[in-house]
C-alpha cells in the first residue's frame, strides 16, 4: 500500500473511530462533549468517498452495493442519527482499507518473489566461466550453479547429483537430492555443492518466469464474490429501497426506513471478501498449489465433472527403460545415445526416463541437437551430428520413413498385446530400434479420486492418447467412471467442450498436448513440477509439488 493510499485511508477511518471513542467516554464518564457534531463531521469523508464512487459507477452504467452504504450514511445525517452515521462510515472505511491491504499483500508477495529471481548466469565456454545476463542464456548452454545460487533457467543436471531447496516452488522446506539427467527447475536454490547443468529453455520460458507471470495475474484479479455482490445489487438495492419505503408508510416513522437501509448495508460482505480471497490464495501457495486468480476458487467449489490425462498425471511420470529392441546386428547403446541426445530438449516424462537411462549406462556426455521440433503427443525431430534423427510413436516415425519394415510391425503387434509404451528411433530415414518404457501408477491416485468424489465431483473421466485396452486397464482399476483413449489434442478439447454443457468442468494434465483442454475447461490444473510450460501457462491451478492429493 502506497503512502498516498495510507493517508487516504487514515483520513477516512480515523475521524469516525476518534468520534466513536469520545462518544464511548461520554457514555461512561458522563462528560459534556460536543460528540453529536463530531460524529456527524466524522462521517463526511466516507460520505464523499462513497458519493464519488457511486457517480463513477453510474458513469460506467454499473451499480454497486456501496450505494446502500451511501444512502444509509446520508439518511442518518439527514435524520440527525449521528451515531449510526459514524458507525457505518467506520465500517465502510475499514472495508476499503482491508481491500487495499489485500492488494498490497499480493504486491508484497510479488516483490518478495522478484527479489529471489536470478539476474545472471555462469556460462561455461571452452572451460572458462563467464557471467552473462540471464536473457543471454540459450538452450544447450552449459551452466555452473554455485552453492547458494538460484537455478537461473530450466535444464538438466550434468553432474552425478545435486541438493536443492525447492521451497520457493513447492512450499516444502526439506532439501531434495536429484541425480544425473534430472530435470532442474529455475527458482530452486542450490543447497549443496556447485554443479553443472545444460539449459533446456530460455529464461522467459522457464518455470520461475511462469510463476512470476501467474502471481502478477493473481495481483490483478478482482474477487468474483465482489462481482457477485455487485451483480446482486441490481435487484437487491431496489428491493431494499422498496422495503424501506414500505416500513415508512406502514409505521409513519421515517426512522423505520433508515433502520432497513442500515440492516441492508452489506458491510460484513465488503469486509470479508478481500480477506477471504487473499487468505485462500496464500494458503494454497504455502502448500505448493499456485492458484492464478480468485475466480478459480469460486469455480473449484462448483466443479462436478473431472477429466484426467493419463501419462504423468494419473501415472507417476517416473517412467523407466525396460528394454531396447533393435534389428539383428544393431548396437543398443547407439540407439539409446541418439534418443537421449534428442530427448535432452524435451520435458516429457518419457524423455526424462530416456536421458536418465543413458546416464546410468555411462554413455558419456550427450551431443546437443539443433533445429529441434516437437509435435505434442507424437515425437521429436532434429539435427544431430549432421544427420536427421526422429523419435516418437510408430505412427509419427513411420510417417517420415520411406517404408515400414516388417520387424517394426511385428514388434509393435507384440508390445501392443503387453500394453507397453514404445519410443521408436530413426536416423536419415532408417529405423534403428525402439525403446520400451514402463510408467507406474501414482501411489496417491486412488486416494485422490476418492477424496474428489467426497467433495462433490460426480463424474471422473480419463482422456488418453494411449490404446483403448491399456487405458481401460488403468482407468477402471482406479475407479474412473469413463475412459476415452487414442485421443489427439483436438479430441481432448472436443470432450471438454461437450462436457461444459452438462456442468462445471475440471481438467488435470501435464503435457503440451493437454494445454488446449486445460484452457478450455472451467478450471485447468497442471502438474507443474515435471509438466510442460505450455500446460502451466494454460491452467488456472498449478500443482508445484506434483502430487494429485
Amino acid at each position: 500500500m502506497g503512502k498516498k493510499q495510507s493517508l487516504i485511508h487514515a483520513g477516512l477511518l480515523l475521524p469516525p473511530v476518534f468520534a466513536l471513542l469520545l462518544w464511548s467516554v461520554q457514555q461512561v464518564r458522563d462528560i459534556d462533549l460536543p460528540v453529536t457534531g463530531l460524529l456527524l463531521l466524522s462521517a463526511v469523508p466516507a460520505l464523499l468517498m462513497l458519493l464519488y464512487e457511486a457517480m463513477r459507477a453510474l458513469r460506467h452504467r454499473t451499480l454497486g452495493v456501496d450505494l446502500l452504504a451511501l444512502l444509509a450514511i446520508g439518511g442518518a445525517m439527514w435524520l440527525d442519527q449521528a451515531l449510526t452515521a459514524a458507525i457505518i462510515a467506520a465500517m465502510a472505511a475499514t472495508g476499503r482499507w482491508l481491500d487495499d491491504y489485500a492488494a498490497g499483500h499480493a504486491e508484497r508477495e510479488m516483490s518478495s518473489l522478484l527479489a529471489k529471481a536470478p539476474r545472471h548466469a555462469n556460462r561455461l565456454e571452452g572451460g572458462q566461466q563467464q557471467r552473462v545476463p540471464l536473457d543471454a542464456v540459450q538452450p544447450g548452454d552449459c551452466l555452473l550453479v554455485k552453492a547458494g545460487e538460484v537455478i537461473p533457467v530450466d535444464g538438466r543436471l550434468d553432474d552425478a547429483l545435486a541438493v536443492l531447496d525447492e521451497s520457493t516452488l513447492t512450499g516444502e522446506a526439506v532439501p531434495v537430492t536429484v541425480h544425473a539427467a534430472a530435470l532442474l527447475r529455475s527458482g530452486s536454490l542450490n543447497a549443496g555443492d556447485a554443479f553443472r547443468m545444460t539449459a533446456t529453455a530460455t529464461a522467459a520460458s522457464s518455470t520461475f518466469s511462469g510463476i512470476v507471470r501467474m502471481v502478477e495475474q493473481v495481483g490483478r484479479a478482482k474477487a468474483p464474490v465482489m462481482r457477485l455482490a455487485d451483480r446482486y445489487a441490481f435487484w437487491f438495492i431496489p428491493l431494499a429501497l422498496l422495503l424501506a419505503g414500505g416500513a415508512w408508510l406502514a409505521s409513519g416513522d421515517v426512522l423505520r426506513a433508515l433502520a432497513v437501509l442500515v440492516v441492508a448495508t452489506p458491510c460484513p460482505l465488503l469486509l470479508a471478501v478481500p480477506v477471504a480471497m487473499i487468505s485462500g490464495i496464500s494458503q494454497c501457495a504455502g502448500r505448493g498449489v499456485l492458484v492464478k486468480s480468485s475466480e478459480v476458487l469460486e469455480a473449484l467449489a462448483r466443479a462436478t465433472l473431472l477429466f484426467f490425462d493419463k501419462t504423468g498425471t494419473l501415472t507417476g511420470g517416473k517412467a523407466r527403460l525396460v528394454a531396447i529392441h533393435v534389428p539383428d546386428g544393431a548396437a543398443t547403446d547407439d540407439v539409446l545415445r541418439l534418443a537421449a541426445a534428442l530427448d535432452q530438449m524435451s520435458n516429457h516424462v518419457m524423455a526424462t526416463a530416456v536421458v536418465q537411462a543413458a546416464h546410468e549406462r555411462g554413455l558419456g556426455k550427450l551431443p546437443l541437437p539443433t533445429a529441434v521440433n516437437e509435435v505434442a503427443g507424437a515425437g521429436l525431430s532434429g539435427e544431430l551430428e549432421g544427420r536427421r534423427v526422429v523419435l516418437g510413436s510408430l505412427a509419427y516415425v513411420s510417417s517420415q520413413l520411406p517404408s515400414l519394415s516388417p520387424w517394426a510391425q511385428s514388434l509393435q503387434a507384440r508390445l501392443d498385446m503387453e500394453g507397453a509404451s514404445v519410443v521408436y528411433v530413426a536416423r536419415d530415414g532408417v529405423l534403428l530400434g525402439a525403446l520400451e518404457l514402463a510408467d507406474r501408477l501414482r501411489l496417491e491416485t486412488p486416494r485422490a479420486l476418492r477424496m474428489l468424489k467426497r467433495f462433490g465431483v460426480s463424474h471422473i473421466a480419463m482422456l488418453s492418447g494411449d490404446r483403448q485396452d491399456v487405458a481401460e486397464a488403468i482407468g477402471h482399476g482406479i475407479g474412473v467412471d469413463e475412459v476415452f483413449a487414442g485421443l489427439q489434442p483436438q479430441d481432448k478439447l472436443a470432450h471438454i467442450h461437450q462436457a461444459r454443457a452438462r456442468g462445471v468442468t475440471l481438467m488435470v494434465g501435464d503435457g503440451v498436448n493437454d494445454a488446449p483442454a486445460l484452457r478450455a475447461a472451467d478450471v485447468g490444473v497442471a502438474m507443474g513440477a515435471q509438466g510442460a510450460a505450455a500446460a502451466a501457462e494454460s491452467a488456472g491451478v498449478v500443482l508445484l509439488n506434483d502430487r494429485l492429493d
